[in-house]
């Protein structure tokens, strides 16, 4: 299966950590990070946008990293 992912970056120093928000639309899964992002969201990102590809013809993956605040190296 091939699967296109697309990122939104706006990236800003200092924020706090929010859940992300996981939404269909079509074949697409968009995934929305507000506030910042560390190695225990990513993980969390991982594992749940795992169940949505899953057995779905889900094609396109859009990150939105427009709202997130800090991003972890």
């Amino acid at each position: 299966m091939t699967v296109a992912v697309v990122f939104f970056f706006n990236v800003k120093k200092g924020g706090i950590r929010m859940n992300p928000i996981f939404e269909i639309r079509r074949n697409y899964l968009i995934i929305t990070v507000e506030g910042e992002l560390d190695h225990y969201m990513a993980d969390r990102i991982r594992l749940k946008s795992d169940t949505y590809l899953e057995g779905t013809r889900i094609k396109n993956v859009i990150f939105d990293f427009r709202h997130t605040t800090f991003m972890d190296s």
